[in-house]
């Protein structure tokens, strides 16, 4: 009988592991992060991957209310005052525990890094400093009652680390076992402080070209893919599921303001008044996003209600273009994720007689050249993680000045000194409602004067295997500690 109950027993356990879900979740991601450091680029293909291996001070939770994280609770000692008291037993993948010290050394370090979009917090935080091993105080220049939805932003590194030179080390739920140039491959943290995850490794599979994802997906060579062209919906939903995030993006014409003809306002108008958004949202997106009339979607703060639709009015741009003089033909960029819906707009301008030649490109190689200041024209994604926005008026339309932490995402060259005034003026505005109003005024300014041109308020699309429980958020980052398998 004995020998019965052990086999028995070992049947039921065999049985149990043929069953049971697999710890392995592998994700065709349409581009690999130009860098693993986290205080660089505030870009999405690096945010997303690096929010699984670093952590910030404090996030938001699916319903966007703020949560602590490595600081297990803050008060607001004063106006200008915060301090933040470090939850203990925590350690970072290299075995350091954490201190008040590694975070004085996150938030000091972007302000010696040039190029660094993480410098924006300059403007309102006067000094960071530790106060003890278990509380870092963060004195702001004035009242900013932000502080706390700003700092999600900022993942946390270990003193003295150098993340350009070394592998990543951060105190998440997964560490980074492999980084090749085609994928990166995720293991569970074991001494990870927060709740164990689901699945023990991840593997993160970068295919740039949105078929051969599809592919991928369809024999089972990855359980998600992201950035799903609605023109393959019906072959993602064949074979699993189309998830999607709310609207929490702006997809964007953006001009290089210091070559002609983008130096010409009435130019870009023109090219506004080209493009036919209820037709992109329609049949692009298969009505799953919006037709842009601003910089902010309606879930930010910011948003203007009452602002009507951008003109459709192809017979007015053609007066206006036949005014404006420039060399042909003018190069538009986007990144081959978006190729499809890049082409749309090329045949749209030229449907008009604007010469225009469509030019797809690696993410890296269409990130490079933007930033570089050698694009004319490029096409590209604003996500906006917090329903408060009006912060990116500052990185986007301020102008931008060496060394300062103003502009720091202002890749057209748009310069305004009342816009500027604005801008800082709001910023330094405790009350809530007359920022608003504040921010408001900067955004019809900016239409007006329209150096990116709006398209559509974008949802953001993943393919997912049935077995895959997952909700996207807001923010659009792949958490992994929020999927399982059924």
């Amino acid at each position: 009988m004995k020998i019965k109950s052990n086999i028995l027993v070992i049947l039921c356990i065999l049985f149990l592991n043929c069953v049971s879900p697999s710890k392995e979740i592998t994700i065709g991601l349409s581009s690999r992060p130009r860098t693993l450091n986290p205080l660089m680029y505030k870009e999405f293909a690096i945010l997303s991957l690096l929010c699984n291996v670093y952590e910030p001070l404090i996030s938001e939770d699916e319903t966007y209310n703020i949560k602590p994280v490595l600081a297990k609770y803050w008060e607001r000692k004063d106006s200008l005052t915060w301090y933040f008291y470090i939850r203990r037993g925590v350690r970072f993948h290299n075995g350091k525990p954490l201190n008040a010290s590694d975070v004085v050394y996150t938030f000091y370090y972007p302000l010696h890094i040039k190029n660094s979009e993480f410098r924006s917090h300059e403007i309102y935080v006067d000094t960071v400093f530790a106060l003890n091993d278990s509380v870092a105080v963060f004195k702001t220049r004035y009242p900013y009652e932000f502080l706390l939805r700003e700092l999600i932003m900022y993942f946390i590194i270990p003193e003295g680390f150098e993340p350009d030179s070394q592998m990543p080390c951060g105190t998440g739920p997964y560490k980074v076992e492999e980084n090749d140039s085609n994928f990166i491959s995720l293991k569970r943290w074991k001494n990870y402080w927060g709740e164990k995850p689901f699945f023990k490794n991840a593997k993160l599979i970068f295919v740039e070209d949105s078929y051969k994802r599809v592919r991928m997906f369809i024999e089972s060579e990855a359980d998600i893919i992201d950035y799903v062209p609605l023109e393959y919906s019906d072959s993602i939903t064949k074979y699993g599921k189309l998830l999607y995030t709310p609207e929490s993006s702006v997809r964007i014409l953006e001009f290089n303001l210091r070559v002609p003809p983008f130096n010409n306002k009435e130019f870009r108008k023109a090219v506004s008044m080209c493009i036919d958004r209820n037709r992109i949202s329609r049949v692009y997106y298969k009505g799953l996003s919006s037709p842009a009339n601003q910089f902010f979607p309606a879930g930010v703060r910011e948003y203007i209600p009452d602002f009507g639709p951008l003109d459709y009015d192809t017979m007015e741009a053609v007066k206006a273009l036949s005014n404006v003089d420039y060399e042909v033909p003018i190069v538009m960029d986007y990144a081959i994720a978006v190729k499809s819906l890049g082409d749309s707009i090329v045949r749209q301008l030229r449907s008009v007689g604007i010469k225009v030649i469509g030019n797809p490109l690696p993410a890296n190689e269409f990130w490079e050249k933007i930033k570089s200041g050698k694009s004319q024209l490029h096409l590209l994604a604003v996500v906006f993680e917090s329903p408060n926005a009006y912060f990116s008026l500052a990185n986007y339309f301020h102008t931008p000045s060496p060394g300062s932490p103003f502009g720091v995402s202002n890749r057209t060259s748009y310069s305004r000194k009342d816009v500027d005034s604005l801008i800082e003026e709001a910023i330094r505005t405790y009350d809530v409602e007359i920022r608003a109003k504040l921010a408001r005024q900067i955004q019809k300014i900016v239409m007006e004067d329209m150096p990116v041109c709006p398209i559509v308020f974008e949802r953001k699309f993943y393919g997912a295997k049935n077995d895959i429980i997952w909700k996207p958020t807001l923010d659009q980052r792949i958490y992994l500690t929020r999927i399982k398998r059924q």
